[in-house]
């Protein structure tokens, strides 16, 4: 029978959400810090800089976020190149 469960499989659903697992190897907020692209003048390809930055601390009523990676887009090469300020 293709689609169904073998007898004895169901899964059943308790109305809670999965708790996400926690990672004990991962950094305080604050703690860690962060690299980051800074644009601070008009110009070409040379313009952008990584720089250090020291770990975000989320403030009262915010969520702190891990990303892993990030996109460039067009609209952000405009604006490097002051076609969009």
């Amino acid at each position: 029978m293709i689609g169904r469960r073998r007898p004895g499989t169901h899964r059943h659903w308790d109305g809670a959400a999965p708790k996400p697992a926690i990672n004990a190897s991962r950094p305080e907020p604050g703690l860690s810090g962060t690299r980051a692209v800074q644009v601070t003048r008009f110009g070409g390809p040379e313009v952008p800089d990584v720089v250090d930055l020291p770990g975000p601390i989320p403030g009262d009523g915010e969520q702190l976020y891990e990303v892993s990676a990030v996109g460039v887009n067009f609209a952000d090469i405009h604006h490097r190149l002051a076609h969009l300020t």
